[in-house]
């Protein structure tokens, strides 16, 4: 289970920490290497893609099932994406919808849900965190 901090990270993950530390946490497994210049590592036997940047240091994770994602006590993992824009929205006044999910600047959290207006009441595809200017 991870549960989620705020621009810190999830349980063990916290942004920041190079990618050889991370690896050490999830020795059991063999990361899949991909993305731009190879900066994530993914684990899908875990459900979780690291993003690092240039210096390899964590700034983003992006979890997907079977990861269990708990935030403000609540296991988003398990929710319908309905709900889990319900919740973020009242956490959130400012939260930014568009045709691919939900984006929360607030706490770092983003939904990736590209078929929510059809599906509501599907679980959300994926739960991204991120650092601060992330995306600039």
């Amino acid at each position: 289970m991870f549960e989620i901090t705020p621009y810190v990270g999830a349980c063990l993950i916290k942004f920041g920490m190079k990618r050889e530390e991370v690896r050490k946490i999830f020795s059991e497994y063999e990361p899949r290497v991909f993305g731009n210049n190879f900066s994530s590592d993914g684990y899908e036997e875990v459900g979780i893609n690291i993003d690092y940047d240039s210096a390899d240091n964590v700034i983003a994770l992006v979890f997907y099932e079977p990861a269990q994602v708990v935030f403000n006590e609540v296991e988003l993992s398990r929710l319908p994406a309905f709900e889990a824009y319900k919740l973020m929205a009242a956490l959130d006044k400012d939260i930014a919808i568009d045709e691919d999910g939900l984006t929360s600047f607030k706490f770092g959290i983003g939904f990736y849900e590209p078929n929510y207006e059809e599906e509501p009441f599907l679980p959300v595809e994926a739960i991204i965190i991120f650092i601060e200017g992330y995306y600039d």
